[in-house]
């Protein structure tokens, strides 16, 4: 997570408005189960720090909470958060993003996340080379590859959106992408032989602390 300014005991509107639906839709969850249950398994903190507001997650993990969300209470439930989920994102980060340095803080979580991504192109091929193209492992392979892509879109559009803040043109940064289309959902990819537990011991979707966390 950025150091937030110590002067900034209270969050900008926008971040309250955002963490306020998060925490609804979250409490709409079991954090035993889904793709919830992997971010809290994977980094309990660093969620704790997405539900209090003091970090803004990737929006690869909020759409993933989404699905949840539709798995639990149906596709007119998701579609409803996901609306007002989208609304309050764009806003909320551009004052995250304004407020816990811009330009530079942007840069390095995008320099950390590029390095990820590479990362897991490698372990993407090294998988395939291994297991000719299946696999529990190379599903999450993949999954973390499709993330990092992802976060790279969303911090470029960051970091762009706020140079131009910066240079005095009143806009929003949007970083709301989608979460891309890719293979089939890792957690579905499990030998008869795994337990559940198997799901959260991989360094896939939500992690903090290594550029790939929330709002990287």
């Amino acid at each position: 997570m950025a150091d937030m300014p110590a002067a900034a005991h209270r969050l900008p509107q926008a971040v309250s408005a955002f963490t306020a639906e998060l925490r609804w839709l979250t409490a709409l969850l079991h954090p035993g189960e889904g793709w919830y249950g992997v971010f809290v398994g994977n980094d309990p903190a660093g969620m704790r720090e997405c539900l209090e507001g003091r970090e803004i997650p990737p929006w690869d993990v909020v759409a993933s909470l989404i699905q949840d969300l539709v798995g639990r209470h149906g596709q007119e439930a998701g579609a409803r958060a996901g609306e007002r989920l989208r609304e309050r994102y764009a806003d909320s980060v551009a004052a995250y993003d304004d407020l816990v340095g811009g330009e530079p803080v942007l840069r390095d979580r995008l320099d950390a996340v590029r390095r990820e991504r590479d990362e897991a192109a490698r372990r993407v091929r090294d998988l395939v080379a291994l297991d000719g193209g299946s696999g529990t492992d190379l599903a999450w392979a993949r999954d973390h590859h499709a993330r990092a892509s992802a976060r790279c879109t969303e911090l470029t559009a960051r970091l762009a959106a706020s140079r131009t803040r910066a240079a005095g043109v009143g806009v929003h940064g949007n970083g709301a992408q989608a979460v891309p289309a890719g293979g089939q959902d890792p957690r579905h990819e499990r030998s008869s032989g795994e337990g559940a537990g198997h799901e959260h011991g991989h360094g896939d979707g939500y992690e903090h602390g290594d550029g790939s966390g929330a709002g990287a």
